[in-house]
């Protein structure tokens, strides 16, 4: 079976689950994944460390790598480094709004 690479790069989503900070892993979330990758979206749901093996702001710096090498690596995978989407569910949300609003 062969893939067929797209006509047109792809809009990305990068998705941070929730799980307080504390909790939880990116296969959490497959379904969410499958979800706007049916929409047409390459999805994209990064780890991060969690407390208490780190502290604040550890796993927002991790997303904030998380979201740079997506920006720099996403167009080998078809996507459209321009068009990247941050969303979330909770923890996650709050996480990619805070990354997202620091200007480093």
């Amino acid at each position: 079976m062969s893939v067929q690479k797209p006509s047109q790069p792809r809009e990305v989503i990068v998705f941070f689950y929730d799980g307080r900070w504390t909790e939880g892993t990116q296969n959490d979330y497959r379904f969410v994944g499958a979800t706007f990758a049916g929409r047409g979206y390459l999805v994209v749901i990064p780890d991060y460390r969690k407390n208490p093996d780190v502290r604040f702001p550890t796993f927002v710096e991790d997303a904030a790598r998380a979201a740079a090498w997506v920006h720099d690596h996403i167009a080998e995978w078809h996507g459209d480094p321009h068009r990247i989407h941050v969303v979330g569910h909770s923890a996650g949300a709050h996480i990619g709004a805070l990354f997202a609003a620091d200007a480093h």
